[in-house]
């Protein structure tokens, strides 16, 4: 159980993931955080 406010995102990085898979994690990420405003927007 994680309190309120307190959730986390594990991500588990390894030499198999192409600078593809990572760019697409990286706008995964990106998009979501700036949508719920958790991420700030330059």
């Amino acid at each position: 159980m994680v309190a309120k406010g307190k959730a986390r995102i594990r991500t588990i990085m390894n030499a198999a993931l192409t600078p593809e898979d990572l760019d697409f994690a990286i706008g995964a990420f990106e998009k979501i955080g700036k949508e719920l405003a958790i991420l700030a927007q330059h």
